[in-house]
């Protein structure tokens, strides 16, 4: 496979496309969130859960929804003073099972269940090797964006533990 690369111009470009794509994959997001009356939070919490049976490990749902661990936790808290989830201990370890009530059931059905159906709906719309083309070209943009992201990070990470340029001449 020949990877060139592409005219700065061209590639500032599809950046700039590719940007304005996520943006507005994030807002539809946003916008079903507060159609909904919840918040977006509470309703990638209830997409997570709804796709892997309505019960799963509060470790594994911070894992699922890239969301960080503080507002996963918050977004639990909130949900189980409100009915909709209950945590329970699970085994005689630290990690703790997240389970819908029949409330929280009952309220993904009418909104995680229909991002799901519009997901899938919009999907559809594609062909299978549309569907699997795409798939395979964003995970590997994905992968690619992580690999620099982790290497952004490690830079940062050793330039703060190296010695300062003037300490090296200290006494």
């Amino acid at each position: 496979m020949d990877i060139s690369k592409p005219d700065k111009n061209i590639l500032l470009e599809q950046q700039k496309e590719l940007n304005r794509i996520a943006k507005e994959y994030d807002e539809c997001y946003r916008s079903l969130s507060r159609l909904y009356g919840i918040p977006e939070g509470q309703l990638w919490t209830l997409y997570e859960m709804r796709l892997r049976g309505g019960e799963m490990a509060q470790s594994d749902l911070v894992n699922a929804t890239f969301m960080p661990k503080q507002t996963v936790n918050s977004s639990i808290k909130k949900m189980e003073v409100l009915g909709l989830i209950v945590l329970s201990q699970a085994g005689n370890g630290r990690r703790k099972t997240v389970t819908l009530t029949e409330s929280g059931e009952a309220l993904a059905q009418k909104t995680a269940d229909r991002v799901i159906g519009a997901e899938a709906s919009s999907l559809c719309k594609m062909t299978e090797t549309e569907r699997k083309d795409f798939l395979r070209l964003f995970g590997k943009y994905i992968s690619e964006l992580q690999r620099s992201v982790d290497d952004e990070q490690q830079k940062s990470i050793l330039k703060e533990s190296a010695p300062a340029d003037n300490a090296k001449n200290d006494p």
